[in-house]
């Protein structure tokens, strides 16, 4: 039965009158019946009527048609907004089935954003005067003229000037019309006959409306313009900068000293407050401030702050104390460092050397991962192979995941699997990297290894060790399970094709059936399914096409990560892959990609926003339970809404023979369809398409048989 597909489209919107949005349905393949399938558009984040005109109707195939298409007209505008989408989805098809039912109409924005005006306060520097009061004229200038009223509140603020006696409060706030660009302040500075020093203060900008605030502090500087012969010294106030040690836990004391310079016969204050550098209030110190009082006779005064201790291992952080606000005397130095001297050791992961070698029949390279520092703990760091001159198609196999130090433990060790070929080459080189430490740990020196495969052929070979049937089994677990047998399986498997003895045509069946063993295996579908499977609920990652399906090296880290330790039918196997399941499914859920695809929804929208991605019909029985399994929602519940859904029975119906097919190219060939030597998906189609004929029968379509006899899976071992 042929197969409906409908195409995506992106395109911008333009900024008037209409723009046709083309979507492509294709049957595949071509089919001597009439077939006809309905269509109908539904919002996403545009909207019918405003965004786009809504559509609805029947498509018909005549016989041996393969392509019809549908337009939707999409509205132009010039308002500047995110990117929107809307939905071409696909129903009710007749003599044809429904392969990717929603098609996505992608609206880009194509008008530039409004830019947003900001507030700038002038300084102004001016002569007192001798009594009376001089105005202080600032400027507010808004940076562009807005179409909307924009606002802005001010205040004044001392500096070294006093409010009252060197200058009147002034408080309010400006209204800037539309299309207006400056407002001003006039802040009244009272004159006098005394010499003094140049004084100032300060007049904010806050709370801006419709606007941003660029510049939002103008000094008033009031020059001092009495003459005098002997003209008094102020006196001055400076602060310390101080460095302690944090501890483990509790609580130590970093003391700042203000020191008053030059006498006075006035009571002289000061305010301080403490600000974060790269030190954080409450984690790391705790916040401070108040006024110290110096009176007569006085010259110094301590501010105490506590700074936490912890046990984590961390760079050096600072913080600060500044003083403001003086009253009677001028500041000098009016900010303190407090720096907090980190004393946690660091621990660091690594391999325990740059460098590792293995005989190409040694079975895999075992590598020594430590850890120096606290132990006590629980540490994490991922590792990933990568090929050199070596390669994960036939001298390797890939492998990644995730080591664990349990308390009291530094020394862990990777095993890779080595595959012994049977062609003359000589050393072959690949690596393994460590990334993402976990807890009080860096990644140290060595943080990647290179391992050498040493080759132990001398002549070219005159026989394929693939013909074996051993070597043909552990292959099978390595290309379909990422892991070494188990020695009943190894032995199990190899004696269904040894008890053939030398009859050709069953040794041939029992390599067939064998292999396909691993695909339909409770493990692969477990581990490698249940990957394909999420990855088609949450992503609409289909197998069947190319433009959408999970790709091989992403297929292979999350089969890795899902299947880590499982070998099923050893004890204890059935908690650690729901353990492992769940962590993945988890993941997944709280990745940017799938809330930005899923945003927080109640259960039901929720749940058929996951069928819709499916691109399915599924039964109302596991709609119902899906929605069931959401319960209360939050992320355990989305994960279970998920995960319900990607193990429903139409969802594994759906995926079985496409991944069936699929798993040919990844296990055998070790690559994507439409890579080299295809650069394109027609292989993949073709045994899709043989598969289905025969309701995935892979014997009677002859499908594994023609993977493990083609000369490419052969040519990874020898002739």
């Amino acid at each position: 039965m042929p197969s409906l597909s409908i195409s995506d489209v992106t395109q911008a919107e333009t900024n008037g009158g209409t723009t046709n949005f083309v979507f492509t349905v294709t049957q595949s393949p071509a089919s001597p019946l009439t077939t006809t399938v309905n269509f109908a558009t539904s919002n996403g984040t545009a909207t019918a009527g405003s965004d786009y005109q809504p559509a609805a109707g029947t498509l018909t195939f005549a016989p041996l048609a393969t392509t019809q298409t549908i337009t939707v007209v999409v509205n132009g505008d010039t308002q500047f907004e995110p990117d929107e989408n809307f939905f071409v989805t696909l129903t009710g098809a007749t003599n044809a089935s429904i392969t990717k039912a929603v098609g996505t109409g992608t609206i880009t924005n194509d008008d530039a954003a409004p830019a947003t005006p900001s507030f700038s306060i002038d300084d102004v520097t001016k002569a007192e005067g001798d009594s009376g009061t001089t105005s202080f004229v600032f400027t507010v200038t808004q940076s562009v003229a807005s179409p909307v009223t924009t606002a802005v509140s001010f205040a004044t603020l001392n500096g070294t000037a006093t409010l009252g006696s060197d200058y009147q409060p002034t408080t309010g706030t400006l209204i800037f019309a539309p299309g207006v660009t400056t407002q001003t302040i006039t802040v009244l500075v009272n004159g006098d006959s005394d010499f003094e020093p140049d004084e100032t203060f300060f007049v904010t900008l806050t709370g801006a409306i419709n606007a941003s605030t660029a510049k939002g502090v103008g000094i008033g500087t009031i020059k001092n313009d009495d003459p005098s012969l002997l003209a008094p010294v102020t006196p001055v106030l400076l602060i310390n900068s101080v460095a302690v040690t944090e501890g483990n836990s509790g609580a130590t004391n970093a003391q700042f000293t203000v020191t008053l310079s030059g006498f006075s016969s006035q009571t002289i204050t000061v305010d301080y407050v403490t600000a974060d550098g790269s030190a954080t209030a409450p984690s790391d110190y705790d916040s401070q401030s108040g006024t110290l009082s110096f009176p007569p006779g006085t010259s110094t005064r301590t501010i105490d702050v506590a700074v936490k201790g912890d046990a984590i291992a961390e760079a050096n952080e600072t913080f600060f104390v500044n003083l403001l606000n003086p009253i009677n005397a001028n500041i000098s130095v009016a900010q303190g460092t407090g720096t907090i001297n980190d004393d946690d050791e660091i621990g660091f992961v690594q391999f325990s050397a740059p460098t590792a070698s293995v005989a190409e029949n040694g079975g895999a390279a075992s590598l020594t991962v430590t850890r120096t520092g606290d132990t006590s703990g629980v540490t994490t760091v991922n590792f990933e192979t990568a090929d050199g001159t070596a390669v994960q198609k036939s001298d390797y196999t890939f492998n990644s995941g995730v080591v664990q130090f349990n308390p009291g433990e530094n020394s862990k060790t990777i095993k890779v699997p080595i595959v012994d070929d049977a062609f003359v080459e000589g050393a072959e080189t690949f690596k393994v990297a460590l990334s993402n430490v976990s807890g009080n740990f860096a990644i140290g020196n060595p943080n990647q290894i290179t391992v050498t495969i040493n080759d132990n052929d001398s002549v070219p070979p005159s026989t394929n060790p693939i013909d074996g049937a051993s070597f043909f089994v552990r292959q099978q677990y390595l290309d379909f399970l990422g892991r070494e047998p188990d020695a009943s399986g190894l032995a199990f498997w190899t004696n269904l094709i040894t008890a053939c003895g030398a009859n050709a045509a069953c040794i041939e069946g029992a390599r067939v059936n064998v292999s396909a063993a691993f695909f339909l295996s409770i493990e692969y579908q477990e581990t490698s399914g249940a990957v394909i499977r999420l990855q088609r609920a949450a992503f609409g990652k289909f197998s069947a096409d190319p433009a959408l399906r999970l790709t091989y090296q992403q297929f292979l880290r999350d089969t890795r990560q899902v299947g880590a330790g499982v070998i099923v039918g050893q004890p204890g196997f059935e908690a650690l892959l729901e353990q492992n399941k769940q962590a993945y499914a988890e993941q997944i859920v709280t990745s940017p990609a799938f809330l930005a695809r899923f945003p927080i929804l109640p259960a039901a929208d929720y749940v058929d926003a996951i069928i819709a991605s499916t691109g399915l019909t599924v039964t109302a029985a596991e709609r119902t339970a899906a929605i069931t399994a959401f319960a209360a929602g939050g992320t355990l519940g989305r994960v279970a809404a998920l995960r319900s859904m990607a193990d429903s029975n139409t969802v594994r119906q759906a995926e079985m023979i496409p991944s069936f097919v699929l798993a040919e190219y990844f296990g055998y060939l070790r690559r994507n369809p439409t890579d080299a030597p295809d650069f394109n998906d027609v292989g993949y189609q073709f045994w899709l398409g043989k598969l289905t004929t025969f309701n995935g029968d892979f014997v009677k379509a002859e499908l594994v048989k023609a993977f493990i006899n083609s000369s490419e899976y052969r040519q990874r071992f020898g002739p």
